[in-house]
């Protein structure tokens, strides 16, 4: 990553230089090339790094994907094509199908994106995906985080995402500010092009982008080592003091913890959210919550964010409430995630019905919770998932990692494995780049 106050074009190719020498190689690297002008940036400098290395084993292609959101947007993906096959760079468009979302269009675009590239590649043998995220896209991400968070350590973007558990997409320019791509375009006569969404103040990002700020932007790099220790600390607890009992009940040790404990805050959240069936932790105020639970001695059982909290000495159980538990009906060889926690598949020949409704069959063996105490045990028994079925062969169930299924950032990495461990899952695949101290 080069140096925050990097301001110079001569940053841009200096900063994917270090990205890779900083990773294995041969590498095949798919280059998200929207047209704009950090991603032109972006394939133009590996472009000219992978001619300067012709045996250096790294091998380009690039993709476009095409929302079909607005007229032109199909000549602008062709124009990116033309450019990158004009720098030897094999290129394919990405079409998103099927029916737009009438709200929150820019979150479902992403993720639609994001799964077509990891799609893509996939099917290409890609080893890794990189992007055009610029410092600037850092600093926004982080004033839109703290409009949601008063915790003024909220850090900004990832260094890298794992998508969909599969492929990993790195942000190598992240250090670098937005003018001194554009500078080093400029350099290379290399033309690029604007896209309108970008002046649009519907979006929260662009009101961001056009409103005066003379702050400057924050050492993210110390954000994101800060916030990389807090997580490795919380998976080292969750690793030595957590287990989790039949897929649903958590149990962790507290002894000698104390209540404020970062590490205990965050290895909790993360617990509670993946029980709960929750794509992120408690934000602030959950935090707050927990800490003052921890503390009163005299207060054993609260509720949070669909998770039962049950405090017995210095055990602390947690699992999901007996609330708003979602029935699905699967027919025959289809497959569904349950109240966003559990996979179930209907290996059998008629329908399914799956509910938090004790009246239907447990899909998890209930003798998994004997021995626990008897409201802990209670609750498991009455929250499912159940089932009713006709034939022989049953439903087949399996864990679901929320909030690590679809966008798993780096410095969450080893908090993730940790949870995988524990629902019995194997540990998500590392990515080919070393981490920045």
């Amino acid at each position: 990553m080069a140096p925050l106050d990097a301001s110079s074009a001569d940053c841009v190719e200096a900063s994917l230089e270090h990205f890779l020498d900083t990773s294995s190689r041969p590498c095949r690297i798919l280059i998200a090339l929207s047209g704009g002008g950090d991603s032109v940036g972006l394939l133009t400098a590996l472009a000219r790094i992978s001619a300067r290395r012709p045996n250096g084993g790294i091998d380009l292609i690039a993709a476009t994907v095409d929302h079909g959101l607005r007229p032109g947007s199909r000549k602008e993906a062709m124009a990116a094509g033309r450019l990158a096959e004009s720098l030897g760079v094999a290129h394919a468009i990405l079409d998103w199908t099927g029916e737009k979302p009438h709200t929150g269009i820019q979150a479902a675009a992403r993720e639609a994106r994001y799964q077509l590239l990891a799609r893509h590649a996939l099917a290409n043998a890609a080893d890794i995906i990189v992007t055009g995220h610029n410092l600037e896209d850092n600093h926004e991400t982080r004033q839109m985080r703290l409009a949601r968070n008063a915790d003024q350590n909220v850090h900004g973007m990832a260094e890298a995402v794992l998508l969909f558990g599969a492929v990993w997409a790195a942000r190598p320019l992240i250090g670098v500010r937005r003018e001194a791509i554009r500078d080093y375009l400029r350099a290379q006569g290399t033309p690029w092009a604007e896209d309108p969404s970008n002046a649009n103040p519907t979006f929260e990002r662009v009101r961001l982008r056009q409103a005066p700020d003379g702050r400057s932007p924050r050492d993210f790099t110390a954000l994101m080592r800060m916030r990389r220790q807090r997580m490795q600390a919380a998976a080292r607890l969750l690793d030595v003091r957590a287990r989790v009992i039949g897929l649903k009940v958590g149990l962790v040790d507290l002894s000698e913890l104390s209540p404020n404990d970062p590490a205990l805050l965050d290895a909790l959240g993360a617990l509670a959210a993946l029980l709960g069936g929750r794509d992120h932790p408690p934000g602030r105020e959950g935090r707050a919550a927990m800490a003052d639970f921890l503390a009163s001695s005299g207060r054993r059982q609260m509720t949070m964010a669909r998770v039962a909290f049950d405090r017995r000495g210095d055990l602390l159980y947690l699992q999901r409430e007996n609330r708003n538990l979602p029935t699905i009906t699967l027919a025959a060889g289809k497959g569904a995630i349950w109240d966003h926690r559990l996979r179930i598949a209907n290996a059998g020949e008629g329908g399914l019905l799956i509910g938090g409704n004790p009246d239907g069959e447990a899909l998890i063996d209930p003798g998994c919770f004997d021995g626990l105490p008897a409201r802990v045990r209670q609750l498991a028994l009455s929250t499912g998932p159940h089932g009713r079925w006709s034939g022989v062969k049953g439903p087949q169930i399996t864990p679901f990692l929320s909030g690590c299924d679809k966008f798993l950032p780096l410095e969450r990495l080893e908090l993730g494995n940790v949870l995988a461990k524990l629902m019995g899952l194997p540990h998500f695949p590392s990515p080919i780049f070393r981490h920045q101290a």
